[in-house]
């Protein structure tokens, strides 16, 4: 009886044991995940041999640091100082005649084009073209083809330069290179704000006044008045730029202000003059549009109002201030006396600083519009004051090109003028970005003739700015003498819209730093040391928000001579250089650069249609790697190139080629991990789960495998998977999943830091440096095998349970149904999976809503992140039947595993009644709800309530809300190639395919718990009966038996079956799918090393995939 109890307890609790081992292997999967990352990365390994190699620390000194950089800041700006004078003579000695061998934009033949990686489009470099403003006479002054072959030569002299060209007084742009248009008749270089501003350097305050009476209902060629109006005040406010002030006011019988707007603080657009942000110009085109013809036609009410914007303008500056009025008809006053007591008066309360030009629509009497504008004045200088006009428009067509010509009111005539006018940045219309213009007015025989101008983008402006220290919390930061911010780490110019350019309190929203703020604007020299405020990405602002920490830090700044740029230098006093000592030469032929279009590998091959390299990794260097990063990203490489760099790597040539010192220890350094990919390559049960692998360091240096071409513009350190990687430094990380655009496969990411060398490898993973991730790429069918190991109902659902898991900020990383489903949306939230799930984790506090401010676009971005450590489990009921809800911390990983799983015994059940999510069907993603209380939305945005758009200033005094840590930027596509891949070999078979079990036919590794638990209690069994039977029958033959002979010895185990693992998956169950993959082999896993990894996303660019 005591054998048979202990047997029945033995049995239940193996049973048991194996069962909860079963369902919720947290810790198994942890280690498995430890594993896979050590096992197909090998990043362990590389961290070993970092540790084996010596690092030196290097202290910045800061006056030396941010004199070079300025330094070299002015010698840029006065390069191109000297091009755009050389550009504006040779204009003037280039115009002449009316003939033109130049094609229009529109009509320029594709055949002469060439796509060109500096302008990221098809141009000729050869060759300029036309931009004919349909309001040109017909036969506008040219240039000659002199100016083509200047500018062909100042683009060799600067490859950096992007477009050059020349935009004349009678509406002609003449553009290099040439760039085909989409249109001929939407471009007038006169109302564009280059030109404007060129003319007019000095910020202008305008109030547009536009009739809106019933007479503008009349129509003319089929058009309104009206519409002809509304577009001639909205091409006016086009032509302003973001230092200029304005508003639009409407009249009939009462006036009516843009009230526009998605906070209470864009009320100010009915009562205070606005900048001429893009974002207030389209607020304020919108109220345009809304108006209607109805009513009289009252001038001395809008003129009250237009004064009453100005009267409230208490800047005092030298601003030029001007009414544009427009009527088609007579005032309905019964005296005009009032209309002028009114402008009198009112314009002398503002000194009698505003000057009216008047226009008149149609062929009625004007004289109170003459005499309007002939009562107000413009002090031109000291000795000269002068009148506003009136201009009759006779032909409704032209009111749009009249009004906006108001500048010329303004026009400062010198033909002398040699200084340019550097444009606030703005989005190049034609793909390359954030841009910066310098322009200079053209005279020819003391006549204005036009404007010439050449374009750069602030990536490569300021490129030494952004690159300048590579430490994790220093930084260096730009401001024009306005005091706006150019270009900052949290302010990344994406390219995507239009960016918002704010003051720099918005981006160093410290106390102490308002005094260094005032400084910078006088133009003036410092150096303050301060705990400032840092922010650290949690990997991509938009959906995992950032935090902020105090460090110790000095600031430096200074201005960049001759011009109205100011630099400031933020050391953290913490933030000690980790250098890697001198590392010698790679063996000869070892080294592969990436643009294998130039220079083709040993052994070519087709991976997943990319031109790839068999058995060797590719280095990218980025421009962050080289000294002059302008430089790099300008140039067009050549074979010779190619094969320079090659061989300065490999030791050949001493001429390092623009690197920065320590990028070649790096590119050393970085081969052990070839090394271990390449063994792995050998083996192809590994390989055909991992799409890539790779590596980046803190320096740019770009080690990819199988080896690939990138863009030009790719830069590591920038992406998402090496951003994710330093918020989570101390866990191997998993990205949730995205789609390959080569294969069309559903992939996740693993990925991990490196830490700078230390002997013995002890690291500090708070506080040592960063110096590169890593990362490998495997399918998301491959990780649901992992998944099934150690939670088999979540992947083999018998018992109705459901599991998802979701990464720190409730992102989900694998739901069965994304193996179900033909197209995988990526990003998707815990809300948009399961919103009765999200709700219930946002009432107990496991999700809690965040938000950050994106001051580049004026948003309050809102997300999530898990705030929970400790073990989370509550019985609910959703509204059929009682569950039970887990939330399971994944140890040294940035995910948790929810699992929802049936109750079969009910001790207390919550009632808690099934509730959605807001999530919007918007593509802008803009918040429904307040985010109050226990609201449940999806990640979305809404208006910044802290940003005050009419004076274009945060405030956030109210309220501290940390700032997004930067969106990334679009690359630029990689050049399809001509070659026919499919002549190459595969470089290794992926298994795309996957074995899709039957949940109700579980598989070996689906219950590997529980078929242990039930064959170690089966053994237990007949050991048990066959001890009683054999000591039954010892017993009856005790005294009548000799003692047998001893057992034969056993025999050696020579095999043992396979154990299904994440490295050896062991496919055995039965399946409908004939092209499942079986695998059966084991990995000698002594032979490997250990390590972590953050996670990674990818962006389809055209044909190619980008990380």
């Amino acid at each position: 009886m005591n054998v048979f109890s202990c047997f029945i307890l033995t049995f239940f609790a193996t049973i048991c044991l194996g069962v909860v081992k079963s369902q919720y292997d947290a810790e198994g999967l942890s280690g498995k995940v430890k594993e896979l990352v050590e096992e197909y990365l090998g990043q362990n390994a590389m961290q070993d041999h970092l540790d084996q190699l010596s690092y030196s620390d290097q202290i910045l000194v800061g006056d030396t640091v941010l004199d070079q950089l300025v330094s070299n800041l002015q010698d840029k700006f006065e390069k191109r100082i000297l091009t755009v004078q050389q550009l504006q003579r040779d204009v003037e000695s280039a115009y002449s005649g009316t003939t033109s061998t130049s094609y229009e934009c529109c009509e320029f033949p594709n055949s002469l084009t060439e796509y060109d990686l500096r302008f990221k489009n098809k141009v000729a470099v050869n060759q300029v073209c036309e931009q004919i403003s349909p309001e040109t006479d017909s036969s506008p002054t040219r240039l000659r083809p002199s100016f083509v072959e200047s500018c062909a030569q100042n683009l060799v002299e600067l490859p950096s330069l992007k477009w050059q060209y020349f935009g004349s007084e009678q509406g002609v742009t003449t553009r290099f290179p040439a760039l085909i248009s989409d249109s001929c008749d939407d471009y007038d270089n006169r109302f564009r704000p280059w030109y404007v501003q060129a003319n007019v350097p000095v910020p202008k305050e305008v109030v547009v006044v536009i009739d809106r009476s019933g007479s503008m209902g009349q129509f003319h060629g089929g058009v309104t008045l009206m519409e002809l109006a509304k577009s001639a005040a909205k091409t006016v406010i086009s032509t302003l730029n973001p230092y200029d002030k304005f508003t639009v006011i409407a009249f009939s019988t009462y006036t009516e202000t843009a009230n526009v707007g998605d906070t209470a603080n864009d009320d100010c657009f009915s009562s205070t003059l606005a900048f001429a942000t893009p974002g207030n110009i389209n607020k304020v085109s919108g109220f345009i549009d809304s108006l209607i013809a109805d009513g009289l036609t009252y001038y001395s009410r809008a003129l009250d109002t237009a004064f009453d914007f100005f009267a409230a303008d208490v800047e005092t500056t030298d601003r030029d201030r001007v009414i544009l009025f427009m009527s088609d008809g007579q005032p309905s006053e019964s005296s005009t006396s009032t209309i002028f007591d009114t402008l009198r008066s009112r314009n002398a309360e503002v000194d009698n600083s505003v000057v009216i030009l008047t226009y008149g629509l149609g062929d009625s009497d004007f004289h109170v519009l003459e005499d309007m504008a002939s009562e107000t004045s413009s002090v031109i200088d000291e000795s000269d004051t002068k009148p506003g006009v009136f201009t009759q428009v006779d032909n409704p067509d032209l009111l749009r090109s009249q009004m906006a010509s108001y500048y010329n009111f303004f026009k400062i005539e010198d033909e002398f003028a040699s200084d340019p006018v550097w444009t606030v940045p703005y989005l190049d219309a034609w793909g390359l970005g954030v841009m910066i213009t310098a322009s200079l007015p053209v005279y020819v025989r003391e006549n204005l003739v036009g404007v010439a101008a050449v374009d750069v983008t602030i990536e490569e402006l300021f490129a030494e700015a952004t690159y300048i220290v590579p430490g994790e919390l220093s930084y260096s930061f730009v401001i024009n003498e306005a005091g706006l911010m150019i270009d900052h780490p949290l302010f990344p110019h994406t390219g995507v819209s239009e960016p918002l350019f704010a003051s720099a309190t918005a981006f160093e929203r410290d106390a102490e730093f308002v005094e260094i703020f005032e400084s910078m604007k006088r133009g003036e020299n410092g150096e303050k040391t301060f705990d400032s405020t840092k922010v650290l990405s949690g990997g991509d602002g938009r959906r995992y928000g950032a935090k902020e920490i105090k460090i110790r830090s000095t600031y430096f700044w200074k201005k960049i001579p001759e011009t109205d740029f100011s630099v400031c230098l933020v050391l953290a006093n913490e933030d000690i250089q980790s250098v890697l000592e001198p590392q010698g030469s790679l063996p000869s032929g070892s080294f592969l650069y990436h643009r294998l279009d130039l220079v083709p590998p040993n052994t070519a091959c087709r991976h997943l249609n990319n031109y790839c390299s068999m058995d060797q990794s590719s280095v990218f260097l980025a421009s962050r790697s080289y000294e002059d990063p302008e430089y790099y990203l300008s140039r067009v490489f050549t074979a010779a190139d190619v094969n320079r760099i090659e061989d300065y790597m490999e030791g050949s040539i001493t001429n390092n080629q623009g690197l920065k010192p320590g990028v070649k220890d790096e590119v050393v350094a970085t081969s052990y991990a070839e090394r271990w990919w390449t063994e792995l390559h050998e083996n192809p049960d590994i390989e055909e789960e991992v799409i890539w692998r790779y590596i980046g360091t803190k320096n740019g240096v770009f080690r990819h495998f199988p080896g690939t071409r990138y863009p030009d513009d790719y830069d590591p350190v920038l992406r998402p998977w090496y951003e994710h990687a330093l918020a989570n430094r101390d866990s191997n990380v998993l990205t949730p999943p995205y789609v390959d655009a080569a294969s069309g496969a559903t992939i996740v990411t693993l990925s991990r830091v490196l830490f700078e060398g230390k002997s013995g490898g002890l690291h500090d993973v708070i506080n040592d440096e960063v110096v590169a991730v890593m990362g490998v790429d495997i399918l998301l069918s491959y990780f649901r095998t992992v998944l099934a190991e150690f939670f088999p109902d979540c992947v083999y659902d018998e018992s109705n349970s459901r599991c998802l898991l979701m990464d720190k900020a409730g992102f989900v990383i694998f739901a069965e149904e994304y193996l179900e489903s033909k197209s995988v949306r990526t990003n998707q939230h815990l809300t948009e999976v399961d919103s009765n799930i999200a709700n219930l984790l946002i009432r107990d506090g496991i999700l809690n809503p965040i938000s950050c401010s994106n001051v580049e676009a004026s948003l309050l971005q809102r997300t999530y992140n898990v705030s929970y450590s400790g073990s989370y489990s509550v019985e609910v009921n959703f509204g059929s039947s009682c569950d039970i809800v887990r939330v399971i911390p994944i140890e040294d990983t940035n995910t948790y595993m929810v699992v929802q799983a049936p109750v079969t015994s009910v001790v207390s059940c919550l009632s808690y009644r099934p509730r959605s999510c807001t999530c919007t069907s918007d593509l802008e993603n803009v918040c429904e709800t307040s985010w109050t209380g226990y609201a449940c939305e999806c990640p979305c945005h809404s208006p910044d309530s802290h940003y005050h758009p009419c004076t274009n200033e945060y405030d956030f005094s109210s309220s501290r809300v940390p700032l997004c840590s930067p969106e990334n930027k679009e690359l630029t596509s990689v050049a399809a190639t001509n070659m026919d891949l499919s002549s190459l070999p595969i470089c290794y078979e992926i298994a795309l395919a996957f074995n899709q079990t039957d949940p109700s036919q579980p598989s070996e590794d689906s219950n590997t718990g529980l078929i242990a638990g039930v064959v170690a209690a089966v053994v237990l069994v007949v050991a048990v009966i066959a001890g009683v039977v054999i000591a039954k029958r010892r017993k009856k033959t005790k005294n009548t038996r000799r003692p047998s002979a001893p057992p034969p010895p056993v025999p050696p185990i020579t095999s043992v079956p396979p154990i299904p693992s994440l490295l050896n998956p062991a496919y055995s169950s039965a399946s409908e799918d004939p092209s499942a993959i079986y695998v059966n082999t084991q990995v000698d896993k002594g032979a490997y090393a250990a390590n972590n990894f953050p996670p990674s996303y990818e962006e389809s660019v055209g044909s190619y995939y980008v990380k």
